[in-house]
């Protein structure tokens, strides 16, 4: 899955602070989307009303406290301060999937205008991941009991249990629908989901609450679940990245020219990285892929569809496959490749890749990741002649159904 993080080139402290300092984050109180991280209608989630409840009764028998389980107006309103303070501890560090552009999002990203001082930087979800830090520098700096302490950047690792970390795509919802469901047991989950005001952005990103791990919903007696404000002045935090290695490539805005691309190309080499001029070079610099058909630089487009599957429909995705397969000229991009992921617990989305020939394409087999449900399918000759293969759990996922999940795939 190709992502790409949009920058401004204005001044070299853009660049700079990806390439030396690491993958700066928002804090989410602090992104247009005024309900970023905020559940909008707590009265829609009654399991989540539910599971506290039942949860509050066992404590009171534990502490034996004689008090009522909260009111529908106390469990609301406390429900709101909640995820008030929690959304205050998470920060966000946002990208956006595939190589397909609008002029939109380049100018809301890159601050410009003019669509000429901006650049993405691109890599895959896979170099992404390989390149967060996994284990904490220092194991045992845990976080004392009873009080609430940050992590420091150091220490911000997938596998420390001091931390929030959470990497995925983000949904897409018609929030005035009633099946429109937002996780509210899980705060950094509920920045996952978001109005489809925002659908436009495509998003993926890493999400991380540094000051609690939030396995499990703190509450008090009455089953009204608790968070405490970190008080945070500073509205950003830093993740430790290897952003040097995981960028494959500088994309740079529709507008830019050679200027640009020279001040570009300066910093970059400023930072100790090698680019086009390299035999070998560390990163490649090209110009925007909006408009592009087969060139030296672009040997391969692609795109993702099913984010904004808002009634999650199995016929929204067919129809997102069959427009990717008949979007572009197959006399310019002959291999086309649909790929369907599926997490259960969240959705399905497919992707669409086109390249100019089988020398430049992926194998299907590396498409996805192991806890994924993958389907794949490389189509030829104007889609004609097509291969398939799934993963084991996409065979296991079948063969639980009773049928294929892509009409497509009745050959392996």
């Amino acid at each position: 899955m190709i992502i790409r993080r949009y920058r401004s080139i204005e001044k070299q402290r853009d660049l700079y602070t990806f390439f030396e300092e690491g993958l700066f984050s928002k804090q989410l109180t602090e992104f247009n989307d005024d309900n970023e991280g905020v559940v909008e209608n707590f009265q829609r989630e009654s399991t989540f009303r539910g599971a506290l409840a039942a949860a509050s009764y066992r404590k009171r028998q534990r502490l034996d406290e004689d008090v009522d389980t909260a009111s529908d107006e106390e469990f609301v309103e406390g429900a709101k301060e909640y995820h008030k303070n929690a959304r205050k501890q998470h920060f966000a560090n946002c990208w956006r999937m595939g190589t397909d552009e609008d002029n939109d999002i380049w100018e809301r990203y890159t601050r410009s205008p003019n669509l000429a001082e901006g650049c993405a930087i691109e890599t895959t979800v896979g170099e992404f991941l390989s390149g967060l830090l996994w284990e904490p520098i220092d194991p045992d700096d845990n976080n004392p009991a009873g009080g609430l302490t940050e992590t420091p950047e150091w220490d911000l690792a997938i596998e420390n249990p001091n931390c929030d970390i959470k990497v995925g795509a983000c949904r897409y919802q018609q929030r005035w629908k009633d099946e429109s469901l937002q996780p509210a047991g899980w705060p950094a989950t509920v920045s996952f989901f978001k109005g489809e005001d925002f659908d436009i952005e495509k998003e993926f990103r890493l999400v991380f609450n540094p000051f609690s791990p939030n396995i499990q919903v703190d509450f008090d007696a009455k089953g009204i679940p608790q968070a405490e404000d970190p008080n945070a002045s500073q509205i950003w935090r830093k993740f430790i990245a290897a952003t040097k290695w995981m960028a494959n490539r500088i994309i740079m805005a529709p507008n830019s020219g050679a200027k640009q691309r020279e001040k570009v190309e300066k910093w970059v080499e400023d930072f100790g990285i090698e680019t086009g001029d390299d035999p070998d070079p560390d990163l490649e610099i090209v110009e925007s892929s909006s408009c592009v058909s087969q060139t030296s630089t672009h040997e391969y487009l692609a795109e993702i569809g099913g984010q904004d599957n808002y009634d999650g429909s199995d016929q929204y995705l067919s129809e997102v496959a069959d427009e990717f397969l008949a979007k572009r000229d197959w006399q310019e991009w002959p291999i086309v490749d649909i790929v369907l992921l599926l997490r259960e617990e969240a959705g399905a989305l497919v992707e669409g890749y086109w390249y100019q020939d089988e020398k430049s394409a992926f194998q299907l087999s590396e498409y996805g990741h192991e806890f994924q449900n993958v389907w794949a399918a490389r189509f030829k000759n104007e889609g004609d002649d097509y291969e398939t293969w799934r993963n084991e759990n996409a065979r296991e996922y079948d063969k639980e159904q009773g049928t294929r999940t892509l009409s497509f795939t009745d050959i392996d």
